[in-house]
């Protein structure tokens, strides 16, 4: 038996941090989930599971509804069903859109698993499906812990929306435990919420995150995925990750003296050159000011090489570089230098001196525009 475990689609998000790219983003939610569908029916899967946030609020338009209707429509044409739970986002309420939507209804192949449909059987691949729908954004409840036991066959998987509890995850995030999987009598655990792939350290039950499968935050290290997971009549699991998101997300730390000396970070940009690929700078350290440089030059003959580039300069001019006969005393930078200066030689002791000479340090960074030492 063979499954497509996908979560947090978020069909609907705004990008609104992409500015004028956003809606292009837009567009890249609906086209990569449109390859997943693909990839369900070109995989001959038996089931596909959508583990939460498939939409990305309770507001939706009923041309993003027509839309997610028209895809699973193309599964139903299969005869492959689909699961879907409600999670953070798009989670049951009085105005529900996964409610709204009544893809039960519309659909014989979609079912939605929550408090009054929490499981479906599939008699003829010995497969029960059980599921918990989110009913609020948070909650320090865990999904798990009311978790359905009824209506259990040969084989059996549950999908949850939360965060695995790994100590360093907010409490209301409706978090649940390695033992709370382990105890459910289940052989695969479809977990959404988080939008990079994860697997869960577990010993019996194989539980896992695959990820948005296109990019939704500039922060996530491994979106773009969905998993295939076959079980096999022992309820032996395997999973394959399977690359489907279009866009990418770097971020780069470069040392100044290294980048100004030279051609750094244009030898650097170029390298990674790519039109899907969002691309975060950061110069950081000192550097002599001879060889401070502009960037803003060379972000504008490259950032169309990019989806969307932004290189921030936190890089600051060495100590000894700040010579007051650079700043003119009329003006309030040129009258900082000074008197520091003054204080810095007027200094009793060597600890009076360093907290100085960084005061000069930071409040040139400050005057000239830029965000205070890391």
């Amino acid at each position: 038996m063979k499954l497509l475990h996908t979560a947090d689609i978020h069909i609907g998000a705004g990008f609104q941090g992409l500015g004028t790219r956003g809606k292009e983003q837009r567009r890249q939610i609906k086209d990569t989930f449109k390859r997943v569908i693909d990839t369900a029916i070109s995989e001959r899967v038996d089931v596909v599971l959508v583990s939460g946030d498939l939409f990305d609020s309770n507001v939706q338009g009923q041309n993003d509804i027509d839309f997610v209707v028209e895809q699973f429509k193309k599964l139903e044409n299969k005869n492959i069903p689909v699961c879907l739970i409600g999670g953070t986002h798009d989670f049951i309420c009085s105005n529900s859109v996964l409610k709204k939507a009544k893809f039960s209804d519309i659909l014989k192949n979609t079912h939605l698993l929550d408090k009054d449909n929490p499981f479906v059987k599939f008699d003829d691949l010995d497969l029960t499906v059980y599921g918990v729908s989110l009913t609020s954004n948070k909650s320090p409840k865990s999904p798990l812990r009311d978790f359905p036991q009824d209506g259990k066959s040969k084989l059996n998987v549950g999908m949850v929306h939360g965060s695995f509890d790994t100590g360093q995850v907010d409490k209301d995030d409706w978090v649940f435990t390695s033992g709370e999987i382990e105890s459910n009598g289940l052989n695969y655990l479809a977990c959404g919420h988080w939008h990079s792939y994860f697997e869960i350290p577990t010993k019996k039950v194989r539980a896992l995150y695959p990820g948005s499968p296109e990019l939704i935050a500039i922060d996530q290290k491994d979106s773009g995925n969905v998993v295939l997971v076959d079980i096999d009549a022992s309820g032996k699991v395997k999973t394959e990750k399977k690359k489907i998101g279009k866009r990418k997300y770097e971020r780069l730390v470069l040392d100044a003296e290294r980048t100004f000396k030279g051609d750094t970070l244009k030898i650097e940009l170029a390298k990674r050159a790519d039109p899907d690929l969002i691309m975060d700078v950061e110069i950081t350290g000192m550097v002599d000011l001879e060889l401070k440089k502009e960037v803003d030059v060379l972000v504008e003959e490259l950032e169309d090489k990019f989806f969307r580039l932004r290189v921030k300069d936190s890089s600051h001019i060495k100590l000894g570089e700040i010579d007051p006969s650079k700043y003119p005393e009329s003006v309030t930078i040129g009258k900082f230098v000074r008197a520091m200066q003054e204080k810095i030689h007027a200094a009793g002791t060597d600890e009076d001196k360093a907290i100085a000479e960084g005061a000069l340090q930071l409040g040139v960074a400050l005057l000239s525009g830029k965000e205070v030492l890391k």
